[in-house]
């Protein structure tokens, strides 16, 4: 077993890349053929959207993908955490390249693609047991994008792109 192949919680995210429910979660299986790696989300009902179904992610890039800082805390719904957690992902964001470790792939509702990229970042969380222990805990961060960085919509100028995915939404989880 690798790294993602894991059963991961969903935190927090847009509502239209998880359904309501109270404990969003799926697992990322890997296959491989003729040398070559990807991944299948799999989850149980209608704990994601049925447009993941159909999902295969390929494994790209070798770097790490890295929060600068010290561990957050274990995600909770106070606006104290959810800002710590999304600076340290736009920042984390901030610094990819093509070299980032990462999985990606496309989701299709039905009136469009959007690519998908899951980026895990090692050691990210840190909360204490029973005993007091500090416990460290790995963080995915799910990135969806409708347009590459390079292509404008409607009203915004060539100039003002910034280089990374036009942003429809991050979304984070811990493994179960």
């Amino acid at each position: 077993m690798n790294l993602w192949e894991r059963e991961w919680t969903i935190n927090a995210g847009p509502d239209d890349v998880f359904l309501k429910s109270d404990s969003p979660k799926f697992v990322l299986h890997k296959h491989g053929v003729n040398g070559s790696t990807s991944f299948d989300v799999r989850f149980e009902g209608n704990q994601m959207p049925a447009e993941w179904n159909d999902c295969s992610l390929v494994a790209r890039g070798t770097e790490p993908f890295r929060f600068e800082g010290d561990p957050l805390p274990k995600f909770d719904e106070s606006q104290i955490t959810k800002d710590l957690y999304n600076d340290a992902i736009k920042n984390a964001l901030a610094s990819t390249t093509t070299s980032t470790r990462r999985l990606e792939g496309e989701l299709d509702d039905g009136l469009g693609r959007k690519a998908v990229f899951l980026f895990l970042a090692r050691n990210a969380v840190a909360f204490k047991d029973e005993k007091g222990n500090t416990i460290l805990q790995d963080l995915l961060v799910l990135k969806r994008s409708r347009l590459f960085s390079w292509s404008p919509t409607a009203g915004v100028a060539p100039e003002t792109l910034s280089g990374i995915p036009i942003d429809d939404g991050t979304a984070h989880g811990n493994p179960k």
